[in-house]
C-alpha cells in the first residue's frame, strides 16, 4: 500500500501522479526538490537512492522528526486538543521559537491539520452533520508510523535549490521539481517572481541528466518552455471552500527532459 502524505499542501502533486509516475525509472536515484507534501515521493515505489529537500526549515524538522522519533512525535502529539485557541498559540509558538525540534514538529503537524485549507492560521471548522472536527487520532498515528518506515533509507536535504542540483547531479539520478508558481498567493509560502522563475529555467535546461518539472502555464513559462516536451493541463483548485467556490480550476504544465518519455526506463543509466 502506498504512504499517505503527513501534512497537506497547497500546490500538492496527488492530482498529477498519473503523469509524472509512469516516466521515473526504477533503475535511477530519486531527487525531490522542493519536498512539499511528499505526493510524488510516496507515490512511486522506493529507490535504492532518493533524497528530498525543501527550503522550508519546519516541513525539514517535521520529517526528519517522523523519520527517527516517530514514537516521541505521536505521544506530544496525543496531548494537542483540536481547538481554535490551541491552533493560535501553536502559531505563536512557531513563529517565536525556543522548541525542541520534537515540540516543533508536533505543533507544524497539528496546525496544518487542524487549520483551513491548511494554511496554518484560519481554524477548521466542522458544520455539516456528517463530518466531524479533527479527532481521527488512531489514523494519523497510523500514518506516522508508516511514514517513518517508507524514510527510512530517503535523505532530507534543506537547502537552495542550486546548491542541490550542483550536489546531486549524476547521470543516472533523475530530479522532480516542483516549485513554487508564479506569484502564487497561499499563506503557506511565497509565489516566485519572473525573475526567479527565468533562473530557474536555466538551471533546469543546463543539467544533462534526467528532469520533470511541473509549473503554472503562465504566459511567462510557456515562452520559457516553449520547444521543450511538455504536457498542458486543466486541474481543480483543491484549496479553499469549495462548497461555495466550486468547479476553481488553473493551469499547469508538466515538462519532461529531452527524450524521456520515449526513451523509456532502459535510457537512463543505474546510480553509482
Amino acid at each position: 500500500m502506498k504512504t499517505k502524505p503527513l501534512i497537506s499542501w497547497p500546490g500538492g502533486k496527488s492530482r498529477l501522479l498519473t503523469h509524472i509516475l509512469p516516466h521515473i525509472p526504477a533503475a535511477t536515484g530519486y531527487i525531490e526538490v522542493f519536498a512539499g507534501g511528499l505526493a510524488v515521493l510516496l507515490g512511486k515505489p522506493p529507490s535504492k537512492l532518493e533524497v528530498i529537500n525543501d527550503i522550508n526549515g519546519d516541513i525539514v524538522t517535521l520529517y526528519r522528526v517522523a523519520k527517527h522519533h516517530p514514537d516521541a512525535l505521536m505521544r506530544e502529539l496525543e496531548l494537542m486538543p483540536a481547538s481554535r485557541q490551541y491552533l493560535a498559540d501553536c502559531v505563536a509558538l512557531l513563529a517565536t521559537g525556543g522548541l525542541t525540534d520534537i515540540q516543533r514538529a508536533a505543533m507544524f503537524l497539528h496546525a496544518n491539520k487542524t487549520s483551513f485549507s491548511a494554511n496554518g492560521e484560519s481554524f477548521a471548522v466542522a458544520k455539516q452533520p456528517d463530518t466531524r472536527p479533527f479527532s481521527n487520532r488512531e489514523a494519523l498515528m497510523a500514518r506516522i508510523s508508516a511514514f517513518a518506515k517508507r524514510m527510512a533509507q530517503v535523505a532530507i536535504e534543506n537547502v537552495d535549490y542550486r546548491r542541490l542540483l550542483k550536489t546531486y547531479y549524476h547521470p543516472g539520478n533523475l530530479f522532480f521539481m516542483d516549485p513554487p508558481y508564479l506569484g502564487a498567493t497561499t499563506k503557506i509560502y511565497r509565489g516566485w517572481t519572473e525573475f526567479e522563475m527565468a533562473q530557474f529555467h536555466a538551471a533546469v535546461v543546463a543539467l544533462k541528466g534526467a528532469w520533470i518539472v511541473t509549473v503554472d502555464s503562465s504566459d511567462l513559462n510557456r515562452r520559457l518552455w516553449k520547444g521543450h516536451d511538455c504536457k498542458f493541463l486543466v486541474t481543480r483548485n483543491g484549496c479553499g471552500n469549495q462548497g461555495t467556490k466550486p468547479g476553481r480550476t488553473f493551469g499547469e504544465m508538466v515538462i519532461y527532459s529531452p527524450g524521456l518519455r520515449s526513451r523509456g526506463a532502459a535510457a537512463i543509466p543505474k546510480a553509482a
